[in-house]
């Protein structure tokens, strides 16, 4: 009872050549044992016994081998605790493998506990959300646990993870695979290297909402190869954006940037990474409208306007815009243009996402695009003329990095330039190129 190694090097597995009579003994004692408890279990049952006429309820480890279970390598290390309380009677200690392989070769053999006989221990046909401490089955209480049933379940290349009660999410509750209320789990296996540091993006930009992924420490087991997780698209990240930021304001969204609640500047600088890094894409079209609706674009006004349109603030790159004074930023600003306003590293972010959107969302500081701004602005009135402003304006236009190179003026451009009342004749009248006989 105490010490079970000892007790099986007593059994006689060995077949005896010395004695015709007892050649066939180890044959009849395997069978013999098969049906009896001899086999330690690492569970504890009561079983009623008669002593002194009377009936007591007592304790015991000892099964019959024909009901046992065993685990090979070290899955029984990392299973046999989990399984104890589950009150599933796993060999304790470890079966040598000569009883074993005794057993065997009777056809008398001791089933191995196999991935299939977890699953089907396991499945639910409904769904729950629980803390671990509240989970029904003792073996769900402890992450750990669950991990390695996890992967043991997981163990014959089974894919199907629909009905598992082993969907620990992020937020530590207990979720069954398949019956969540998303339908889904995120898994977010894909991270993206950012200065230097390779970082799962979209956990951290949902961070808001960690009922959404499966708990970190699980997420290497399984993939999108899975049935009953998924991977959050680019076009799923941009749709879910709108459950943070506010779309139905079109005049811009009153932002702090330093605020601990989102949005923040360390929050938009992880969306503009996240998409730097997936643009351009198979649904680049459709992430693109999808943005277009979220205030994502920092002004010099403190507030996030939407990508896409002529109001959109424009981004000051020196490399691009060669060298502005704040005397022009200013004048520009006068007339409507607005300035993109964000820390180094959000302007950073915003500069790569810029390049690789290729002029779909947002624009730099153009000649060109500070000439559709102002002219989005022409119909419904542009501000009062100013002496100063309009003189440093007109400046701005008629720098010769605009009229040759790569970002020159095209007769669209032109055109609306000419449309502009922003001339002034020698007789203090401000006009326009087309209506007037300058």
């Amino acid at each position: 009872q105490y010490n079970p190694q000892e007790f099986y090097q007593l059994w006689p597995i060995q077949q005896i050549t010395t004695s015709k009579a007892l050649e066939h003994l180890n044959y009849y004692t395997i069978q013999l044992l098969y049906c009896k408890p001899v086999v330690r279990s690492a569970v504890e049952h009561t079983e009623l016994e008669v002593q002194d006429n009377l009936k007591v309820i007592s304790s015991t480890r000892w099964v019959c081998p024909n009901t046992v279970k065993i685990l090979s390598g070290d899955w029984y290390k990392h299973l046999l605790e989990p399984l104890r309380v589950e009150k599933i009677d796993v060999d304790e200690p470890q079966l040598p493998q000569a009883i074993l392989s005794a057993f065997e070769a009777l056809k008398c053999k001791i089933k191995p506990f196999s991935p299939a006989d977890l699953r089907q221990h396991l499945i639910e046909k409904s769904g729950f959300t629980v803390e671990l401490k509240d989970a029904r089955q003792p073996c769900l209480k402890r992450l750990d646990w669950i991990y390695h049933l996890l992967r043991y379940c997981l163990n014959d290349n089974h894919r199907d993870l629909r009905g598992l009660p082993l969907a620990v999410l992020a937020n530590n509750k207990l979720e069954v695979f398949g019956y969540n209320s998303i339908e889904t789990v995120y898994v977010d296996n894909a991270r993206i290297k950012v200065d230097n540091t390779y970082i799962s993006l979209v956990r951290e930009i949902f961070v808001s909402y960690p009922e959404w992924f499966l708990h970190p420490n699980l997420s290497g087991i399984v993939s999108t190869s899975y049935t009953g997780v998924s991977e959050m698209t680019p076009l799923d990240v941009a749709s879910k954006l709108t459950l943070i930021l506010d779309t139905q304001d079109a005049d811009g969204l009153a932002w702090n940037s330093d605020n601990t609640e989102l949005p923040n500047t360390e929050w938009i600088t992880k969306v503009y990474q996240y998409f730097t890094n997936y643009l351009p894409s198979r649904d680049a079209e459709k992430i693109q409208e999808k943005l277009k609706t979220i205030p994502l674009v920092p002004a010099t006004d403190g507030k996030l306007y939407r990508g896409g349109s002529a109001t959109t603030p424009l981004i000051y790159d020196e490399s691009i815009s060669g060298s502005i004074s704040q005397q022009t930023l200013e004048s520009l600003q006068y007339f409507g243009v607005k300035i993109v306003n964000a820390s180094l590293k959000l302007e950073k972010a915003i500069i790569d996402f810029a390049n690789r959107q290729d002029n779909q969302l947002i624009w730099f500081l153009t000649g060109s695009d500070v000439v559709d701004t102002i002219h989005s602005y022409y119909k419904p009135g542009l501000p009062p003329y100013h002496p100063e402003h309009c003189e440093v304006l007109l400046d701005f236009l008629a720098d010769k990095k605009w009229v040759t190179g790569d970002n020159e003026y095209n007769d669209e451009r032109l055109e609306k330039l000419r449309q502009l009342p922003i001339y002034l004749t020698v007789s203090d009248e401000v006009v326009n190129l087309t209506d007037e006989p300058v």
